[in-house]
């Protein structure tokens, strides 16, 4: 399963740039300031509208189902499972006094509304009346939107590291009613496949467990704690960081460096948005270390900007990449994301500037103001992997999706979740679809240039997801020399109409939350642009004041002077 991946090199320069922005305004800085430096995510729970709640509620009652504890929520996450058949519990005391009573496990599942894997462990699991009555029998289940609750998400998260050896999305954790861990992982399918254990079998294993060993149980539980704890007490070193430690640090990044493809891991590979920022500030020293962080950034960004990781027809950053080579994505777009690598980009362009590099970073905020920023001045927190399919007729759709009501718009709905959505249907293409969309000078470069098939081009594709599809990742042959003038002329016509088209198909379902630390990280993004193109800068502190006026407003209390 996808490692979940952190990065706390950004803080500074966030900070730094934030507190200028706060000056030049004469606004209090230090509660901005705090959002960026202790990484505490602070939501507008009132995002979720309330038209796109009450059309999850009609379509969920003409479809009979019977709603669970979870219906009462405002989180969208939870508001999507509100009508499983397991009966839910939020976070709360309730729930754990109910397993204490009862003597239960505690089944703890934590995830997000636009996390393709908690979507298909819902459909898979959650959605299964066998796991659901056994579920529902044996434990006490708990629902966590992990955006809601950081704090309960990085407490498991780091239980589940230590149990499991990585983290990830969907969380499942199994706790007793003091709320310790004493086992995790990440996804389960249903049922136990070859060598990957299902969620029916462990959660036999567990209860069979819990009965007959409690106290082997309460031991692991115990063990456990104390390991979190120990790992939280931080002890601050506030001596001058030695050379011999720098030298150390670039040793252990160099050990985990892909010289091949760029990047610090293998396949799935995730941005490191901490390591972006220690070699662009090593890269601008003087010393020997120096050129090897810049050969490393170089390598990685040239990578990444190939590749279908980067959204090579709207902007914008995908979340990771499935293979070493950046080039097929996991397709969910995240606000952070946007935000940490345009400052990556624009560390580095700042030293070495690089005409491609220049060309995302604008792609990409004005993707982010085009599609993520709210009418009252905030950007909202994701887009989801999933959307509609769409080689499917309005029949075929109807037919699979019952919950789906007559005439209803292609528009996604919070909380709403059907059978016919497919991972990247957004962003692939058919040969058909291109051969419909452009001419064919048009097409015969776009076929090359982005090396499509009639078949697809996804070679990866254990799950059969992806047959006859195209990615649009940009082919070898064209990526170390520059575009002649007509093949710039074909690709810009060829981009703008197949953007045209794909306005037109059912979106990403938007993650409407607004979250203060991301917005402050995407503030200083304007900022750090505006600094670097002088041509954009009104432009850019315009946008980067408009989001600091809607957290001073929205989100900062003035009267208790937080936020």
């Amino acid at each position: 399963m996808p490692k979940g991946q952190s990065g706390r090199a950004w803080n500074w320069p966030c900070a730094s740039s934030l507190a200028l922005i706060m000056l030049l305004r004469k606004f209090p800085a230090w509660p901005v300031l705090l959002s960026c430096l202790v990484s505490m995510p602070v939501l507008l729970l009132a995002a979720v509208e309330p038209n796109t709640v009450a059309a999850y509620l009609q379509a969920a009652k003409e479809a009979g189902r019977k709603p669970n504890r979870l219906i009462t929520q405002s989180s969208p996450y939870l508001l999507q499972h509100a009508y499983n058949p397991v009966n839910w519990y939020a976070w709360g005391d309730e729930a754990f006094q109910r397993a204490k009573k009862e003597n239960k496990p505690v089944f703890l599942s934590i995830g997000y509304s636009t996390c393709h894997w908690c979507h298909v462990m819902a459909h898979e699991s959650f959605e299964n009346k066998k796991i659901a009555d056994y579920l529902n029998k044996h434990f006490i289940a708990i629902k966590v939107d992990r955006e809601e609750r950081p704090d309960i998400d990085s407490v498991y998260m780091a239980a589940t590291r230590l149990i499991h050896g990585s983290g990830g999305w969907p969380m499942t954790v199994f706790v007793d009613h003091q709320r310790r861990p004493f086992h995790a992982a990440t996804y389960y399918p249903p049922f136990t496949t070859g060598q990957h254990p299902g969620l029916y079998e462990v959660l036999e294993k567990i209860n069979l467990l819990w009965r007959r060993q409690p106290a082997r149980l309460d031991a692991v539980a115990a063990s456990i704690t104390a390991s979190i704890k120990q790992q939280a007490e931080v002890t601050r070193d506030h001596e001058r960081v030695r050379k011999d430690i720098q030298q150390r640090a670039m040793q252990q990044i160099a050990l985990l460096y892909d010289d091949e493809y760029g990047g610090f891991s293998a396949a799935p590979k995730f941005p490191t948005p901490g390591i972006f920022a220690y070699l662009n500030k090593r890269a601008g020293m003087d010393d020997t270390a120096a050129k090897t962080a810049s050969d490393m950034m170089k390598t990685t960004l040239d990578a990444i900007s190939r590749g279908g990781m980067y959204d090579q027809l709207g902007g914008g950053f995908h979340r990771y990449s499935v293979d070493a080579m950046w080039r097929l994505p996991h397709f969910e777009k995240m606000l952070y994301s946007q935000a940490l690598m345009t400052q990556a980009y624009l560390g580095f362009y700042s030293m070495r500037p690089v005409a491609r590099y220049r060309e995302m970073v604008l792609e990409t905020l004005a993707f982010v103001q085009r599609e993520m920023r709210s009418p009252q001045g905030g950007f909202y927190a994701a887009l989801d992997a999933d959307s509609e399919r769409i080689d499917q007729t309005p029949a075929q759709l109807a037919e699979q999706s019952p919950r789906q009501s007559a005439g209803q718009s292609p528009e996604p709905q919070a909380g709403v979740e059907t059978r016919n959505k497919a991972e990247g249907a957004y962003y692939l293409w058919t040969e058909a679809q291109l051969k419909k969309t452009l001419t064919k000078p048009e097409f015969d470069f776009v076929r090359d240039y982005f090396e499509t098939r009639p078949a697809g081009n996804i070679a990866s594709d254990p799950r059969g997801e992806f047959a006859h599809a195209n990615l649009l990742a940009i082919a070898e042959d064209y990526r170390d020399r520059p575009l002649k003038g007509s093949e710039k002329a074909l690709l810009q016509s060829a981009k703008v109409k197949l953007g045209t088209d794909r306005l037109q198909r059912p979106r990403p379902h938007l993650d409407d939350k607004i979250i203060t630390a991301w917005n402050a990280m995407m503030a200083v993004s304007f900022v750090q642009a505006a600094n670097l193109f002088a041509e954009h800068r009104s432009d850019f502190i315009r946008q980067a004041e408009k989001t600091i006026d809607f957290i001073f407003v929205q989100l900062y209390d003035h009267r208790r002077g937080r936020l």
